[in-house]
């Protein structure tokens, strides 16, 4: 049975230590799981740094870190039993999913490895991965970030995160310019359209983009083939590159050339920033929104559609993504 002594010395360590505030409107439920999520992350990345005794080897066998994680989630799951059905293996591999995505380990061997330190920001906020020896690392959901007074170098986020290293008005002219040869030959059965429906996107048979560039995909046998359409030509798009990038930096760079970018809207409190409508971002930029933000905990879930992150980071992250093209909208209390 933990005292609750315990776990009040335990909340304010976390709280002091990653430097996590209650919200003046934050329910309690909320602001244990902010705890216990970015305790788990900075745990998960201090086991990579454990030293086989066999081989010498760097990193942590997937196994042993699963089951270290497993006994941290464990314990928590006994102090705060108020959320206590979120904290699970599915947390852990979420957690683990997040840091790799974003280049925080990298796999090999059935081992999890640490990257070396690097920091990259702007002239008051440095993201940073690796171990920061000897500063005060402040924390905003899984992401480790430092405050003060440096140089900027925003370029160096967006290679370090793998973002889009283009804007999408950039992008449109380069589809513009690709050769448009075979016939464009429409079929219901075969041609397939993207849509906004049910907080995502959909492909149905009724066209929607009007821009000159416009994207179909074929389902042919189970095959999804992605193309391109101008002046009735059509380009094939290469199978490698949607399996790795997707469809969505395309779609979106067609929208912003028709002038109907979606939206990302934002709600700000005191310290927080709370981040709406994930899903109209590509891949590589949700990682980094991810990495740095909590999913809300509400009604005895977790919802990874609406994120909570600190508003010095959240300033740092719309000023990359607005140089990518993305529009973020404040929305009004």
């Amino acid at each position: 049975m933990v005292s609750e002594k315990m776990r009040v010395a335990l909340t304010k360590t976390i709280s002091k230590d990653l430097d996590i505030v209650q919200q003046p409107d934050e329910t309690n439920d909320n602001y244990i799981f902010r705890l216990a999520y970015s305790a788990i992350g900075q745990l998960l990345l201090s086991n990579l740094w454990t030293r086989s005794l066999d081989d010498d080897k760097t990193g942590i066998s997937d196994v042993l870190l699963r089951s270290n994680l497993l006994r941290v989630i464990e314990g928590y799951s006994e102090i705060f039993p108020e959320i206590s059905n979120v904290l699970d293996e599915d947390l852990f591999k979420k957690i683990k999913e997040e840091y790799q995505v974003t280049g925080y380990l990298y796999k090999e061997d059935y081992r999890s490895t640490p990257v070396i330190y690097s920091q990259c920001g702007n002239d008051v906020v440095r993201l940073i991965r690796g171990t920061a020896v000897g500063d005060k690392v402040k924390v905003s959901g899984l992401g480790q970030y430092l405050t003060g007074s440096f140089g900027s170098d925003l370029d160096k986020v967006t290679q370090e995160y793998r973002l889009q290293e283009v804007s999408f008005a950039e992008l449109y002219q380069f589809l513009v310019q690709l050769p448009y040869t075979e016939k464009y030959q429409a079929t219901d059965t075969e041609y397939q359209y993207p849509y906004i429906a049910n907080n995502g996107w959909r492909w149905g048979n009724t066209e929607s983009l009007t821009a000159d560039v416009r994207l179909f995909r074929r389902v042919k046998l189970g095959q999804k083939v992605y193309c391109l359409y101008r002046n009735e030509r059509q380009y094939q798009l290469n199978t490698e590159l949607m399996q790795a990038k997707g469809y969505l930096p395309i779609l979106l760079a067609i929208l912003n050339e028709q002038g109907q970018m979606p939206v990302v809207y934002y709600r700000s409190m005191p310290d927080i920033i709370e981040i709406e409508n994930d899903f109209f971002v590509s891949p590589a930029e949700q990682n980094l929104l991810n990495v740095f933000s909590w999913p809300v905990y509400s009604d005895g879930k977790i919802c990874f559609q609406k994120r909570w992150m600190k508003k010095e980071v959240f300033s740092l992250c719309m000023n990359v993504l607005e140089k990518i093209g993305y529009v973020f909208r404040e929305k009004k209390q």
